[in-house]
Order: C-alpha cells, then sequence, then structure tokens
C-alpha cells in the first residue's frame, strides 16, 4: 500500500469492520467514537499478528463475500477481472484482518473499470476451471485482468492444499491462463515471483505467448494495479507494491510475442563456473 492509499483503505476497513456497530450519542461523542475506531485500525494495521483463527474465519468470510461479488458479474457489461486468493495461509498476508479488509478494497478499486469475479483457490486445476467457467458463462467478453493473490518464490507460487505440491515451474500447466484475452494483463501478487530473470513470471509468459505478467522482485506486502483507460478500454499496465505504507516499488513486465522454450531447471551461472574452471584444469586439456 503507498502512502496516499491509506484514508481509502481505511475508509473500507472501516465499514467492515463496524458494520454491525451503529455509531450513536451525541455528535461530539460520535466523532470521538469515529476516531477512535479510525486510530485502531491504524494500530492494527501496523501492529496486528495473526492467528489461525484469524484465517478460519476470514476464510469463510471472503468465500460468502466472493459468492455476492460473483452474483453482481451479469449486472455489468465491463471487461472481465477474475481476482484470485489462496485459500491457505501461514503468516497473516493473505488471509490476516488486514487483507481482509484490503481484498474487499482492491476489489472495490478493480470494479470501476471491471466485472471482478473473486475466487479462493487451492490448485491451479481450480484456477483453470474457474477461468473457464466464467468465460463460458459471459461468452462475448473477455477476461482482461488476472489479479493472483498469494505467496510465492522466485520459481513458484504457494496456492496449494495442505500437503499437496505448490505451483512450480516443472508443474506449471500449458494452459492455465489460455482462457484470458489474448492481450490480457496477469499480476503475480506474490514475493519474489519476479527476481532475477529466470523466474515463475517469466515461466508463464512463455507459455502465455502475447500476456503481460507482472510480478514483483522484492518481497511485496499488498499491492495496487495501475490502470489506464485508452478508447474507453481499461488496461492494468503496472503494479506498484511494498511493506505495508513504506518503500513502494514497481513491479517487473514479462512477455513474448510468440511461445519460449521453458527455461527450467534454474541453473545459476555461478554454479556452472566451478566445473567450467576444473574442466580448463584438467590433464586431458593441457595435452591437446
Amino acid at each position: 500500500m503507498i502512502p496516499r492509499e491509506l484514508p481509502s483503505y481505511l475508509k473500507v476497513a472501516y465499514s467492515l469492520r463496524y458494520a454491525d456497530e451503529p455509531n450513536t450519542g451525541n455528535c461530539l461523542s460520535r466523532i470521538a467514537h469515529v476516531v477512535q475506531r479510525t486510530f485502531a485500525l491504524i494500530k492494527e494495521l501496523i501492529y496486528y499478528r495473526p492467528s489461525y483463527q484469524d484465517f478460519q474465519t476470514n476464510r469463510k468470510k471472503l468465500q460468502r463475500d466472493f459468492e455476492v461479488i460473483n452474483q453482481t458479474v451479469s449486472e455489468s457489461q465491463k471487461p472481465l477481472c477474475v481476482y484470485f486468493v489462496s485459500a491457505h495461509d501461514h503468516n497473516g498476508a493473505i488471509l490476516g484482518n488486514q487483507l481482509y479488509y484490503y481484498h474487499h478494497y482492491k476489489i472495490q478499486g478493480l470494479q470501476n473499470h471491471f466485472a471482478v469475479a473473486p475466487k479462493l483457490v487451492s490448485s491451479q486445476d481450480e484456477m483453470k476451471d474457474f477461468m473457464a467457467s466464467v468465460r463460458e458463462r459471459y461468452a462475448g467478453r473477455e477476461i482482461k485482468f488476472v489479479d493472483v493473490v498469494t505467496h510465492g518464490g522466485k520459481s513458484s507460487l504457494e496456492i496449494h492444499a495442505p500437503g499437496q505440491p505448490s505451483i512450480t515451474a516443472e508443474r506449471l500447466r500449458d494452459d492455465l491462463f489460455s482462457d484470458c484475452a489474448p492481450d490480457a494483463t496477469i499480476l503475480l501478487d506474490a514475493c519474489i515471483t519476479g527476481l532475477g530473470d529466470r523466474n515463475i513470471a517469466d515461466e508463464i509468459a512463455r507459455k502465455t505467448p502475447g500476456r503481460k505478467i507482472l510480478a514483483p522482485g522484492p518481497s511485496m506486502y499488498f499491492s495496487k494495479p495501475v490502470i489506464r483507460v485508452r478508447g474507453n478500454e481499461p488496461r492494468v499496465v503496472s503494479a506498484v507494491h511494498g511493506f505495508a505504507i513504506f518503500n513502494a516499488y514497481e513491479c517487473k513486465s514479462f512477455s513474448y510475442a510468440e511461445r519460449r522454450p521453458t527455461q527450467y531447471p534454474y541453473v545459476k551461472d555461478e554454479s556452472l563456473q566451478g566445473d567450467i574452471l576444473s574442466i580448463a584444469r584438467s590433464s586431458l586439456l593441457r595435452n591437446v
């Protein structure tokens, strides 16, 4: 989250957190109450430490909320956006209280330009099936943007049920994003998925020609898609991210006009250096 987002985020968080707690009393007491609640949300944003029970609660709440949001997709003729959230978390960066509010904040922002279809997922098969169903249900409308919110690594998206393998470059489905528009943008809202040159974002771009893949290099916490409207058509042109409200960075971009061969398994140049030097020092080469 970049600093100027904080007031808008707090407005959404306040409406969700205190929806069932009416603000009563005279004018001054109501104002004081609002101020106290707002500072409590800011304190939670900075100091909150999640629990497993929080994950369970927020997962159920998001499941319920997403079902309601999906019912509104047919009411709009805007381009489609699919918003994926990992159903599993270990540190609160996906299903913590702040993220419960932030998912809603992001979706509300996206709904200014897109008809958003959100989904909690535990596998890439669930992702593929949901995108295929959205494409079939809303024939004639294209999925222009996909936001994937999950934990990640340089070579993996940590979308998996407990005890199951994550989505790695080796296991990545060739057709995972084939239901998206040919010029769609896919944001990997996941730490270091864009680190270096050989990474999971680059692998997705190689398997999904024409689409633009956005992914962060460093670790992240919250992200914001940057949307530009061109000819009445919204386009996600980039995304910024950072740790809480500090140190905002721009995501890296990966795209190819044609399908490219995989670079997996990843081999670092320095790992080859020792082998090259050993060969160069070999007695066979000295006698050549």
